[in-house]
């Protein structure tokens, strides 16, 4: 039987190596490449949520929401929406770029939403709780538990 030399054995280790990075690589980059658009979806979503909630104009923008409430006919119920490029929507809610306004003077309610397919997140506006005049800013996501209070007019 002959005998195996230290050099064969060597390249034989080196090309399985080789092998073994070279599958590890192209698994890597091609996993990351399909899943790529899903992440980057995902960054950009939650980027833009934390934007939101620390914007500096947020008094604006409840001010502007109790503006479009008060546009609506007096004693009116019936909901409607506006395109966010509208000019009907108060300058500080076009600023924010969003798709589309929903005003429900029904329920006293605006809600501005962003994103869309799987990441709905945005601003609604309604009435507070805690006393009758009083209204508040909500950032809501896509879980009831991603709701926070931004601020209290």
């Amino acid at each position: 039987m002959p005998s195996l030399s230290l050099k064969k054995v060597f390249r034989g280790v080196l090309c399985i190596a080789v092998f073994l990075l070279a599958l590890f690589f192209m698994l890597y980059f091609g996993l990351r490449m399909l899943l790529f658009p899903v992440t980057h979806d995902v960054w950009d979503a939650q980027r833009q949520v934390a934007r939101l909630a620390d914007a500096p104009d947020l008094r604006d923008v409840a001010a502007a929401c109790l503006t479009l409430l008060q546009s609506a006919p007096p004693g009116s119920t019936t909901s409607f929406h506006l395109d966010g490029s509208d000019e009907r929507v108060p300058a500080a809610i076009r600023a924010k770029h969003p798709h589309q306004v929903y005003v429900s003077p029904g329920s006293q309610m605006v809600e501005i939403p962003f994103g869309g397919g799987f990441f709905h997140y945005g601003y609604r506006f309604e009435p507070a709780d805690s006393a009758a005049g009083h209204w508040k800013l909500l950032l809501y996501g896509e879980e009831e538990d991603q709701v926070k209070e931004l601020l209290i007019l």
